[in-house]
Order: C-alpha cells, then structure tokens, then sequence
C-alpha cells in the first residue's frame, strides 16, 4: 500500500483508531494528504472519463452516517440485533468488548447479513494478525534443512 509523503518524503501516519479511520478524521486525512489537481494525479482514466467528472475531494462529509454508527453504540435498544452482531471479545486486549464500527456501517446501509459478512472479513484479520503476533514471538532458526 502507497502512503502518503509530506514535502520532505515523510511518511504522514494514518488515522491510529477504528473509529478515526472510518469517519470524519478518515475523510478530513484523506482530502488533505491525498487529493490533487489533475497535473498531479497519477490516477488511470478510462478513455471515457476526465479527472473533473471523478474528483470528488471538494464533496462535503456527510456526517449522518457516523452519527448513526454512534448512536448504535451509545444506545445498542436502538437495533440489538445489529449490536449483538457487531460486538466482539478482543482477547488481546483483556477480553474487552468491542464494537466493529464496520460491521455497523454494513449493517446499517444494508442489513444483518452485510454485517454478519463484515464481521467474520474482520475476524479473520484478527486471527491472521494473532497468528503473526504468535509466530513472531518465536526466534528464527536459522538455515535449518528438514531433509
């Protein structure tokens, strides 16, 4: 993955939590740090379209979505269906409940099934990055033959 440099070829940080890098922290970093004008742009067009038409950097956020999403959480009555869904355990973190903010917005903008399939995608990013945490804890072993 590209990530933005500053001036001075720095590497710029993402948003650091879920909640930032879905909603207003996530749109205000990516206009900021990645929007050009068009003699910039390293973005491919079709034949058939003109950076104008596709540019949207100076659309306003919306912010209703993200009000939803909070309101969810702050208020699981409001759908507990969709809450119950959405809320998982992170073990790495002391077995803390945690609310998948994308598993919200899925479930929101479509329904339980959208956010039953973005809870397992974020499942498996888990388990993926728990195995890595495992497998790095582990030293190399060097040039070791099994043969």
């Amino acid at each position: 993955m590209s990530k933005p440099l500053d001036g001075a070829s720095t590497i710029i940080p993402p948003p650091a939590s879920d909640q930032e890098r879905l909603f207003s922290t996530a749109y205000n970093y990516c206009v900021t740090n990645w929007c050009q004008d068009s003699s910039k742009s390293l973005f491919t067009l079709r034949y058939d379209e003109n950076f104008e038409e596709i540019n949207k950097c100076d659309a306003p956020y919306v912010i209703e979505m993200e009000s939803a999403v909070i309101d969810l959480v702050n208020d699981p009555s409001i759908n507990q269906d969709l809450h119950d869904i959405c809320t998982y355990y992170d073990y790495n973190d002391n077995g803390k409940p945690v609310v998948d903010f994308a598993c919200v917005v899925d479930g929101l903008c479509g329904d339980t099934i959208d956010a039953h399939t973005a809870r397992n995608d974020m499942q498996d990013i888990i388990n993926t990055r728990d195995q890595m945490l495992h497998y790095s804890s582990f030293p190399m072993l060097g040039n070791v033959s099994l043969c």
